[in-house]
C-alpha cells in the first residue's frame, strides 16, 4: 500500500523571513491573523507578504506530472495533517507514505509526543507499525533551513528528498491538506484549483472532503494604522500571538 500525502504549504516560500508564529490549537491563526500578515514585509526583499508569500506556480504546473502515474482509489481532502494517523491506521496494512510537505511532521524538539497532532503524526505511524516507511520530500529551500527532530526515525524507515527529486509512480490513496495556520488565506483561490485537480486524479465518488471553501480575507490597511499609532506590524502580530497564548 502506498499513499501520497500533500501539504499545501509545500508550495510556498520559506516563511522564516516574516517571523510568524503558527498553531493549530487556536483558530485565530487559521483565518483572522492573515488579514494582518498580508502587509508584513519580507526581511530581505522588503516586499509585502501578499505579493511574496504565494504558491510557486512552476511547482504547481509540474507537480502532478512529476509525482502521480494514473489515478488513486481514494482521496481525502482535509484542513489538517493530524487526521493522517486515523486515515493510514485505518487502511489495515503497513503503508509507504510519500509526504510532500515543508515540514517533516515526525516530532520536533519542542513538540508533544504522546498526543497525536499535525507535527508528529508521522512518528506515531512509524512507532505503531502502520507506516512501513516515510519518504519526506521537501521544497528545495529546505536545504538551507533544515528542521530539528525530537527523535529522527531509523534510516530504514525514513528517507529525505528535495523537490524536484521525484518521478511519477502509482499510488493507492492520496491525502491533501490545507494547513490553514501555515498557508495564507489570500492564496485560497489557488488552493481550490489545486484540490479540483486532485479530484480529477481520483476514482469517481471516492473523495472524502472538507476544506472546500475559501476563508474570509479582509485585509486592513495596517501600514496606515501602524504609522498613525507608532506601532509596527511586527508588534501587532506579536500582540495577536500573545492574545492567542502561543
Amino acid at each position: 500500500m502506498r499513499i501520497l500525502s500533500i501539504d499545501w504549504d509545500f508550495f510556498f516560500p520559506n516563511g522564516i523571513w516574516y517571523d510568524w508564529g503558527h498553531s493549530e490549537h487556536n483558530s485565530i491563526f487559521a483565518e483572522f491573523v492573515w488579514n494582518i500578515r498580508a502587509q508584513s514585509r519580507h526581511a530581505k526583499t522588503g516586499l509585502q507578504a501578499i505579493n511574496e508569500c504565494v504558491p510557486d506556480t512552476n511547482m504547481l504546473r509540474w507537480f502532478w506530472r512529476r509525482v502521480l502515474d494514473g489515478v488513486v482509489d481514494r482521496l481525502w481532502i482535509a484542513e489538517s495533517h493530524q487526521q493522517m494517523y486515523d486515515v493510514v491506521s485505518g487502511l489495515g496494512e503497513p503503508t509507504e507514505i510519500w509526504n510532500f510537505d515543508a515540514h517533516h511532521d515526525c516530532g520536533y524538539v519542542d513538540g508533544l509526543r504522546e498526543d497525536i497532532d499535525c507535527g508528529n503524526w508521522g512518528w506515531h505511524l512509524l512507532r505503531d507499525g502502520h507506516a512501513s516507511k516515510i519518504i519526506q520530500v521537501y521544497p528545495e529551500w529546505r536545504k538551507d533551513d533544515p528542521e530539528d527532530y525530537r527523535e529522527r526515525p531509523a534510516d530504514h524507515q525514513y528517507e529525505v528528498r528535495y523537490w524536484p527529486d521525484s518521478q511519477p509512480m502509482a499510488f493507492d490513496c492520496m491525502y491533501v491538506c490545507r494547513s490553514p495556520a501555515w498557508s495564507p488565506s489570500w492564496a485560497d483561490a489557488a488552493w481550490l484549483r489545486f484540490i479540483r485537480r486532485a479530484q480529477d486524479m481520483a476514482c469517481s465518488g471516492s473523495t472524502i472532503k472538507s476544506a472546500m471553501k475559501k476563508r474570509r480575507f479582509d485585509p486592513v490597511d495596517f501600514e496606515a494604522l501602524t504609522t498613525a499609532s507608532g506601532t509596527s506590524i511586527g508588534a501587532l502580530n506579536s500582540l495577536v500571538m500573545a492574545e492567542a497564548k502561543l
